[in-house]
């Protein structure tokens, strides 16, 4: 996005849905979102070794644009776990907002759980509206496990920035395996036309 906007181009969001193969394990997800998060954090550091030309050159609104996506996203992922812990905190003790050390202390809290709680309902709607869009009658019921799914988008931005500091290059790549029974049938009849051709004689020397 912002390297569009640095050469005079423009990007934008098309509105038909896209169909994706999803990972299949936990394993592979977690894998697939590291090497996402560490792609944003390589694209940020990259972008932003000069802020200021960057600024010049894009203009104040692409700029903030770029700074709430691609810096936005990685602080998201990376804190949420604090948000879960200032809401677990306020409801075993919702007297706790009331005793902070400070008015400063107390806004943090509560700025936590109001954004906690904000940023759940808006991605619970945004859910449902698009599985009401895919006809899709019974999946609303995994939206519980939200907060799971949060957690594990922070871990995967934590072995993201790890892998940032001590493998910059590597890339751990997403198996499809979609493309497998067609891969096989495509070899198999490979084979088979193979096997099915006549042996031609040599010809003489």
């Amino acid at each position: 996005m912002c390297f569009c906007a640095l050469h005079g181009y423009r990007s934008g969001t098309i509105t038909r849905p896209t169909y994706e193969e999803a990972p299949r394990t936990m394993r592979l997800w977690l894998k697939q979102r590291t090497r996402w998060l560490k792609g944003w954090m390589q694209t940020f550091l990259v972008h932003m070794r000069h802020p200021v030309r960057l600024w010049r050159s894009i203009g104040s609104r692409r700029m903030l644009g770029f700074l709430l996506t691609g810096f936005g996203t990685i602080v998201a992922a990376a804190i949420h776990p604090v948000y879960i812990a200032s809401a677990v905190a306020l409801a075993i003790d919702p007297t706790v907002i009331w005793r902070a050390g400070s008015p400063l202390a107390a806004a943090v809290i509560f700025l936590n759980v109001f954004n906690f709680v904000a940023g759940y309902v808006v991605f619970a709607l945004l859910s449902r509206a698009t599985l009401r869009l895919r006809r899709k009658k019974r999946q609303p019921g995994v939206l519980p496990f939200l907060p799971g799914y949060w957690l594990l988008l922070s871990l995967a931005c934590y072995r993201a920035f790890f892998q940032l500091l001590v493998a910059p290059h590597r890339w751990e790549k997403t198996q499809h395996h979609g493309q497998e029974p067609r891969r096989r049938s495509v070899d198999s009849g490979e084979a088979r036309g193979r096997r099915s051709l006549p042996m031609q004689p040599n010809p003489a020397p």
